[in-house]
C-alpha cells in the first residue's frame, strides 16, 4: 500500500474499536456537528462471518501511533456485488492515505466473485466523491439515515387500517419471519436474504438480538403477512429490517408495524427511534417513512465500479 512516509497498514484488531470510533466521531463532527456513530456499527462490520479481519480490514497508523483510517471490504448477500467502507480521519486527508485505502479495496476486492464493488462515503465528504469518479466509480444509490424524536412532543404516529394483530416474535416464529423478509425483500437493489439457515445464525448471534423487538404483523386467515425487525443500540431504537408481503401492501400494515415499533421504544424509555433506507427503495419506503413523521438525518451515496474494469 502506497501510504505516505510514516504511516502504516495492518489489518484491525479488536483494541482498534476506539480508534475506529474516533475517526467516525471526527467525521459526525464535520457532517452533523455531534458525534452519531456507536462502537457497534465497526463491530457488526468486523465480526461479521462475510468478513475475514485478516484479509477484508485495513486500519492506516499515523506517524504518533493513533488510527488515521480504516477500511473493510465486505461480502453482502447478494453475490453479485462486495462493498466497503473507508473512513478518513480528517486531520490526515488530502495526504494520499484515502488514495492508498482505495487502491487495496479495489485491490482485494477483484480477487472476490463478484461483478461490482459498491463504496459508501458520506454526503458531505466532496474530497472522497472525487476520488471515486476519478477512480471510475459512478453514483448508483442513495442512502437515507433518518431519524425520529419519541417524545411526547412528537407527531403521533397513525396506527393503519389494516386488520391485523402486532405481536413479538415467539419460538417457532422464525421460518415464517424469514419467509415474509425473503419475499418482500426481493426486489430490493443488490440485496438478496440469505437461507434461512445462514438468515437465522447471524440474527441469533447478535449480541443486539432481542426477539421482543421483531414484531410480526399476523393476519388470521393468511399468518404472518409483514416483520419489523428492531432492535436497541446504545439507547436508541432501530427499525432494522421492516417488510411486507407484496400482496398485503397498501393496507396501512407498514405504518402499524412502525406505530408498534415507536410504542416499544418509548415502552423501553428511549427518546430517539431511527433507520437507514435507500432513497429510491422500489416500495417507496422513503416516502412512508417521513409520512409517519420521520425526517432525513444525513446521507450517504453508494458509488459502483465494475471490478476488472480500466482506471
Amino acid at each position: 500500500m502506497n501510504l505516505p512516509a510514516g504511516y502504516a497498514a495492518r489489518p484491525s484488531r479488536a483494541g482498534d474499536i476506539d480508534g475506529a470510533l474516533a475517526i467516525l466521531h471526527a467525521r459526525d463532527l464535520l457532517e452533523v456537528g455531534r458525534p452519531d456513530a456507536t462502537a457497534g456499527w465497526i463491530e457488526d462490520a468486523w465480526r461479521s462471518p462475510r468478513v475475514d479481519v485478516a484479509t477484508d480490514t485495513r486500519v492506516v497508523e499515523a506517524p504518533d501511533g493513533s488510527l488515521a483510517a480504516y477500511a473493510d471490504v465486505t461480502r453482502v448477500d447478494d453475490p453479485a456485488y462486495v462493498t466497503s467502507w473507508a473512513p478518513v480521519h480528517p486531520a490526515h486527508r488530502g495526504l494520499g492515505v484515502g488514495t492508498a485505502l482505495l487502491g487495496w479495496i479495489e485491490g482485494r476486492a477483484s480477487t472476490l466473485p463478484a461483478r461490482a464493488l459498491h463504496q459508501h462515503v458520506e454526503g458531505g465528504d466532496v474530497a472522497g466523491r472525487d476520488l471515486l469518479e476519478r477512480a471510475g466509480f459512478r453514483v448508483v444509490r442513495t442512502h437515507l439515515h433518518m431519524v425520529r424524536d419519541l417524545d411526547e412532543g412528537a407527531p403521533a404516529t397513525p396506527a393503519g387500517d389494516a386488520p391485523v394483530a402486532i405481536r413479538p416474535m415467539h419460538e417457532g416464529d422464525e421460518r415464517a419471519v424469514h419467509h415474509v423478509m425473503r419475499v418482500a425483500f426481493a426486489e430490493h437493489f443488490a440485496l438478496t436474504v440469505e437461507p434461512f439457515d445462514v438468515w437465522w445464525g447471524e440474527w441469533s448471534a447478535d449480541p443486539l438480538f432481542d426477539p421482543d423487538l421483531f414484531l410480526l404483523a399476523e393476519y388470521a386467515a393468511a399468518g404472518i403477512v409483514g416483520v419489523a425487525c428492531d432492535f436497541e443500540d446504545a439507547r436508541v431504537g432501530w427499525v432494522g429490517d421492516l417488510g411486507v408481503l407484496p400482496a398485503w401492501r397498501g393496507r396501512g400494515i407498514a405504518t402499524a408495524l412502525l406505530a408498534a415499533s415507536f410504542d416499544a421504544f418509548r415502552g423501553r424509555g428511549l427518546a430517539t427511534a431511527r433507520l437507514n433506507v435507500d432513497a429510491e427503495n422500489e416500495t417507496g419506503a422513503a416516502d412512508l417513512y417521513r409520512s409517519v413523521g420521520m425526517r432525513e438525518h444525513r446521507r450517504f451515496l453508494v458509488f459502483e465500479k465494475a471490478l476488472g474494469a480500466a482506471g
